[in-house]
Parts: C-alpha cells; structure tokens; sequence
C-alpha cells in the first residue's frame, strides 16, 4: 500500500530564499484548514508565521542566516506551547534586572522588554547573532554562560530556553543562577526532552527517524551533552536550592497530524524547526562524532525525511516548563 504523504507544493513565492524554505515546509504539510487567515489577530505567533509568508524576515549580522531563522520560528513554537505567555513564573511587573541565557536571536529579550519597560533585559549568548535594532531597556552580551559569571549586579528573574545539546554541566549552571538572583526572585526553564514517541504505536524503532535519534543521542553523550534535558531539569532546581518548584509538561506533536486546531499549528511549526535543522545538526553528530561518510549520513536522511512526511506516523515528544524561587531574605 502506498505510504500517506503531506501534499506537495505546486508553488512558490518569489522571497527571501528561507522565507521560501519555511513557506514550502509550510505548503507541503498542511490541509486547506490550516491556512492562516489575513487580518488584525492577537495572536503573536499566528501574527509571526503571517509575516513570514508576506515575505518579512529580520535580518541578522551573521553567516548562517538559515540557522538563525531556524531559531525564530523556535520563538514561535514556544509561543504557541505557552499560549501565548513570555513566561509561566509569577513576576511582579516593576522588575528590575532580567537575563535571558542563551538569547539566540534576541526575539524574547526583546517582546520581555516591551512587556515590562521598567526591567532591564540583558540576552546572553555565544554567537552574536542578536539583532541589532532593539528597545533601550534591552543589551546583548556575547559570552558563554558555562564560564565564570562576573555580573556586579543580581537578576530578578533569570530565563533560560532551548539549551538542550548545548550545556554540558547543567547543576553549575543551576546554580549559577541560584547565586545571581536576587532573594525571592525567579528562574524559568524551558527545554525539550529529546526522545520521540508515540502514543498510537505508529512510531516504531524500526523507523528511521528513531534509528537517527538514537545515534544522536549516542553522539551527543560522547561530546559531554544530553539531548534528555527535559525530564531533569525539576530535579536541577530543586538541588540548586530554589523553592516553590512548579513542573508543566507538554507533548508536542511533530507534524500537523492532530485534529486539534491548536496541537495543529504546534505540530507544523515544530515540524518545520526540525526539519529546517536536520542537516545541521546531522552533519555536526555523524561526520564530527560518529566518523560517518557524507553518503552513509545523506542515505539515512533520506529516509528520515521520508518518515518526517508520512502522515501516518504519529510522532512527539515533551516539553519541560519548570520555575523555581530563590528563598526570601530571612528578616528580624
């Protein structure tokens, strides 16, 4: 029987060549019911994936412009998981300092700013990938957060996202964050737990996506990284020291499969940071760390991307919310 696929795009727009690449992902996953509507919408990420397929797309002072658009539809993903919320920790609205750890791109920094002018928000990342057109109460620093921290100042509340496969000692870096907060300020971390599933059963180890994610994973291990961060973050909280621990979980479908019409866009716009960054992230795993050829690797991605289109593969994984507060100033 032959194998159920998404649709495939019949055209293309005459745009910024990744603005093309998330436009044709889009076109060849999605049914007639999950185009977006034009008009005035409060909702940022439809307002997000709108704007990419007029043709807007911001611009970045680096190289690899596909990652970084990559990391920006990730922006959206988040919000469609958090409903919209830049955050899920309790903050009060006259902040003070804020750090976001591992910034990319600057989206967050930048819509946290604006929703709270009177903080002050400091994104942190490795690469200067940050835009460079931001709100006055927003500053980029390049640094890496797994060095030495020798801020003069303490945070408020400390947000971290989207680190998974980047940090090799997450406890330090727990509590490098327990240290620079303030005494009753918050930390938030968001992070996938990378381990694909199935809930119907269509998702077998006999796929090649899970043979793939299982060599990822195996890579990963061997260069000091895990791609299971999710799932261990609370546990990181709590011996870091902070208080009043909350855990949200949330599967997220990769693949507009659901009939749900929020799981829907969750599952696409998912699909499509995945599969945007398939390449990439092989490349480095594979030929860097595995000793893989360039024609062993493309052969297996082949038929990832194969199991990527069916519709018949009903595919997720969880993401982890977890905040946690640093215990009040003891008084009198």
């Amino acid at each position: 029987m032959k194998m159920k696929e998404y649709p495939s795009l019949t055209t293309a727009r005459p745009q910024h060549p990744s603005v093309q690449a998330f436009y044709r992902i889009r076109s060849s996953m999605e049914d007639d019911t999950m185009r977006t509507r034009t008009g005035h919408t409060t909702d940022q990420t439809m307002r997000w994936v709108t704007l990419l397929e007029v043709g807007f797309t911001p611009t970045h002072p680096a190289s690899c412009q596909a990652e970084l658009e990559r990391l920006d539809i990730a922006h959206a993903l988040f919000a469609i998981i958090n409903q919209d919320r830049l955050h899920l920790a309790p903050l009060k609205p006259d902040l003070g300092r804020v750090l976001d750890l591992g910034a990319g791109t600057g989206l967050w920094a930048i819509e946290f700013a604006e929703a709270y002018p009177s903080a002050v928000v400091v994104g942190v990342d490795i690469s200067p990938t940050m835009s460079e057109i931001v709100p006055p109460n927003v500053q980029f620093e390049i640094d890496d957060v797994e060095d030495q921290w020798t801020y003069s100042k303490q945070a408020d509340f400390i947000h971290c996202r989207y680190m998974v496969g980047s940090i090799s000692d997450w406890p330090k870096l727990m509590r490098q964050c327990y240290e620079n907060l303030t005494p009753g300020g918050w930390v938030e971390f968001q992070d996938f737990d990378i381990d694909y599933y199935s809930q119907d059963g269509s998702l077998t180890e006999k796929h090649a996506i899970r043979r793939w994610l299982v060599l990822c994973t195996e890579a990963a291990a061997k260069v000091g990284r895990t791609l299971h961060v999710g799932k261990h973050l609370e546990q990181w909280v709590k011996e870091a020291g902070f208080t009043n621990v909350q855990v949200v979980k949330v599967p997220v479908p990769i693949g507009p499969w659901p009939r749900d019409k929020r799981l829907k866009r969750m599952g696409l716009v998912n699909w499509t940071q995945i599969f945007e960054g398939l390449q990439a992230v092989s490349l480095r795993l594979f030929l860097n760390v595995l000793g893989w050829s360039q024609p062993e690797l493309e052969s297996l991605l082949v038929e990832v991307r194969q199991d990527m289109k069916n519709r018949e593969i009903h595919s997720m994984y969880d993401v982890y919310t977890v905040i946690g507060q640093k215990p009040k100033a003891q008084t009198g």
